[in-house]
């Protein structure tokens, strides 16, 4: 990505902020990622002088995700509003995500999904990078902000664990080479952080409802409702617990008007990505080889078919 690239999108997200307070959202059932990116870039516009404050308005995020940050110092529970708080006049940045059904005024949006969408954002400052937490390092870089140890950590957490260790499709060698300079450079504890970021899914302290939820993302393609989720494993164990979380799956579908319910396994012992779909009380499956990206891989192919159906 070139210097020129990021030099732009700082300039065009300073125009649409400038004078402004605004709001940073991650998207619902947010993961590391998410939480992090709003985290840096709060940094970053407290830097600039602008206003900005971080709103979380899902009732509960999972236990992994609390864990994790709670042990690199960020409490995500601090950031938690009710969602009857949000106004027609918050000026809202999305990041991690492309669209909301909140009120307010999207005025950017960052992210490293792909979408066909129309994006209705003043500023959409996309990339197809290992986070969206480094997207944000790199318009940090851009401001001339310091890089401190804290900064460094927090997009090295946020790309590791988006990228399952840099093991995920998505992955781009130079930036996993950039994520290693900062954890030599600033002496992180890199045995740490790999077994830390894969977030392995502890799947005998959760319910089948936990498990079919885990991870999970809601999208909207064509007027239709569709939900992914997740587990990451290193063992048979998941085996186990299919039949029951796609049962969970299958008698929740109705109640919720799902469309599609895609359902992912990941094993890094077997390094391979098992996906379930979901659609009425039908259920296909399919093994992949290798780590795939949920963001990269799966769901773009799933929102093409819905707007080819749609036209």
């Amino acid at each position: 990505m070139s210097i020129i690239k990021y030099k732009e999108y700082l300039e065009r997200l300073n125009e649409v902020v400038k004078d402004k307070e605004v709001v940073l959202i991650p998207h619902k059932n947010p993961d590391v990622d998410a939480i992090i990116s709003c985290v840096l870039l709060s940094k970053l516009l407290d830097f600039l002088n602008i206003l900005n404050s971080i709103r979380i308005y899902d009732e509960k995020i999972s236990k992994d995700t609390s864990n994790l940050l709670s042990s690199i110092g960020i409490n995500p529970d601090k950031y938690k509003k009710d969602e009857s708080e949000a106004k027609n006049s918050d000026n809202l940045i999305l990041l991690d995500h492309y669209e909301t059904n909140l009120k307010g005024k999207v005025l950017a949006i960052i992210d490293h999904h792909y979408t066909n969408k129309k994006i209705k954002a003043k500023t959409h400052i996309y990339e197809p990078t290992c986070s969206a937490s480094y997207i944000v390092y790199k318009l940090i870089e851009e401001a001339s902000m310091q890089i401190t140890k804290e900064i460094a950590n927090l997009v090295v957490y946020a790309s590791m664990v988006d990228t399952s260790c840099f093991k995920s499709t998505k992955s781009i060698k130079s930036e996993e080479d950039e994520i290693m300079k900062l954890i030599s450079d600033f002496s992180l504890d890199g045995d740490e952080i790999i077994n830390k970021s894969l977030m392995l899914t502890n799947l005998s302290e959760m319910t089948v409802e936990e498990i079919a939820a885990n991870g999970c993302k809601e999208y909207n393609f064509n007027q239709n409702k569709v939900f992914s989720s997740y587990i990451q494993v290193k063992n048979q164990e998941a085996e186990y617990f299919v039949p029951d979380i796609l049962i969970y799956i299958l008698n929740r579908m109705q109640d919720l008007e799902i469309k599609l319910w895609v359902f992912i396994i990941f094993d890094f012992e077997r390094e391979d990505t098992q996906i379930y779909y979901v659609k009425g009380q039908k259920i296909e499956s399919e093994l992949k080889k290798g780590i795939l990206s949920r963001g990269k891989d799966i769901i773009p192919k799933i929102e093409e078919e819905f707007n080819k159906k749609g036209n």
